[in-house]
C-alpha cells in the first residue's frame, strides 16, 4: 500500500504509461521494497504484484524482509555481541555504557567502542550468505531484479536521515545530500 500511496501522491498513477517511483519502507520489524522493474524483467509469482491503472496495469516487484527492520536488526546485532561474551559493541558510541535489548527481549549491559570497521563486519554478519536459486538476489537469497528508477524511502528511512542532518524540511533527492563524517559525529 505504501507504493500505491507514494505514487498516487506523486501523481505517477494517472496512466499505465507513466514512470513510477520505487519505495523502501524501513519499519521496526521488517523492510519492504517495491518497484517497477525494467521492461522485460522476469518476475516470478511470489515477487509479483499487478496494479490496475487507467489504460493498463503495472507489474511491480514486491518483497518484505522480516527481521531486517531497524529495531529487529539492532536486536540481532546486539545478540551477536552478547553471544560473543565480550559485551563491547562496536556500533555504539565510544564511552556509552548501558542496556541494549537483544533478540531474546532482555536487556544486556554493553559498552560502546565506536569502531567503524568492526561495526561494518558485525552488521554484515546478520546477513548470512544464502543460496541464490534465481539470480540476482538480495537479502536471504531472495530474488530481486536490478533496481530501476528513483526511490522514495519512508518510516525509519526518513527518521534516521533527518536525525543525522541529511535532510531538511525541503523535498530533496537523497543521493544529492552530502555530509562529512565529522558532521555526523557532532550530530
Amino acid at each position: 500500500y505504501g507504493w500505491v500511496t507514494v505514487n498516487y501522491l506523486m501523481k505517477a498513477m494517472q496512466s499505465a504509461k507513466q514512470k513510477t517511483y520505487g519505495t523502501i519502507d524501513l519499519g521496526g520489524g521488517s523492510v519492504q521494497i517495491v518497484f517497477e522493474p525494467k521492461s522485460g524483467a522476469s518476475l516470478p509469482a511470489p515477487y509479483l504484484a499487478t496494479v490496475p491503472l487507467p489504460g493498463g496495469e503495472k507489474r511491480v516487484y514486491v518483497r518484505s524482509h522480516l527481521g531486517y527492520g531497524l529495531d529487529e536488526a539492532r536486536r540481532s546485532i546486539a545478540a551477536v555481541v552478547a553471544k560473543s561474551g565480550k559485551m563491547v559493541h562496536p556500533c555504539l558510541p565510544s564511552g556509552y555504557i548501558g542496556p541494549v535489548v537483544t533478540t531474546g527481549g532482555g536487556a544486556v549491559e554493553m559498552k560502546g567502542s565506536g569502531n567503524y570497521a568492526a561495526c561494518v563486519q558485525l552488521i554484515e554478519s546478520i546477513f548470512p550468505k544464502a543460496e541464490c536459486p534465481l539470480a540476482p538476489c538480495s537479502i536471504q537469497g531472495s530474488y530481486q531484479p536490478e533496481l530501476n528508477g528513483e526511490f522514495i524511502g519512508f518510516s525509519y528511512m526518513y527518521d534516521r536521515t533527518k536525525q543525522i542532518g541529511l535532510l531538511d524540511d525541503d523535498p530533496q533527492v537523497y543521493g544529492e545530500q552530502k555530509m562529512d563524517i565529522a558532521q555526523i559525529k557532532q550530530g
